[in-house]
């Protein structure tokens, strides 16, 4: 767990995440298994209910549905952002550890003291265990993003064959709620 912890790298430096990479990853650590399972069962409850949207044309239900998927999606991809910060904080954890190896490769050649020689191939290798780790821990965490991203993609498209759902099959009121969420929406994109 590097993110909990400082990272000793080199001669008694050593090197601390900063609060918000540390945040980033606990909060991903926290919720990601979480949030997938959520993002999981909103997208079987659309995929259900688009099923049943020919018997289903109950406007409160499926809006209520719409909104809550909408929601789950929005917290996603905050938890996304977590995985990035993670993952690019790993990758700078990577890079030191590698520059740490190279200095060491240099004064391993140029030292003549057995005892600093001896020092410096401990460290070396606990540096190899380190950046080993490093390794593992980006590619869990990069297979949990990509298969959290695809699933929130999934949801979103069940979102949206919902949202037309309830503009074609819940008559008047389907079409105006349909188009005041366009309207909101392109309001919102006029202001980013």
């Amino acid at each position: 767990m590097w993110w909990l912890v400082p990272i000793a790298i080199g001669l008694g430096v050593g090197l601390l995440i900063s609060s918000e990479e540390k945040e980033a990853r606990q909060n991903w650590e926290n919720n990601y298994r979480k949030l997938e399972l959520t993002v999981e069962e909103h997208r079987k409850n659309i995929e259900r209910h688009l099923a049943e949207v020919r018997i289903s044309t109950d406007f409160k239900m499926l809006t209520d549905i719409h909104y809550s998927s909408v929601k789950v999606a929005d917290q996603a991809y905050k938890l996304l952002k977590d995985a990035r910060i993670s993952l690019d904080t790993v990758s700078k954890l990577l890079m030191l550890t590698k520059n740490r190896f190279n200095d060491l490769k240099i004064e391993q050649k140029s030292t003549k003291d057995k005892n600093r020689s001896y020092e410096i191939n401990t460290e070396i290798k606990l540096l190899l265990e380190q950046r080993k780790s490093f390794f593992d821990d980006k590619d869990k965490v990069k297979n949990q993003k990509d298969q959290l991203f695809c699933e929130v993609k999934r949801l979103n498209e069940q979102t949206r064959m919902l949202k037309l759902a309830i503009r074609d099959r819940c008559s008047n009121r389907g079409q105006e709620w349909y188009q005041r969420l366009e309207e909101r929406k392109a309001i919102k994109r006029l202001n980013y």
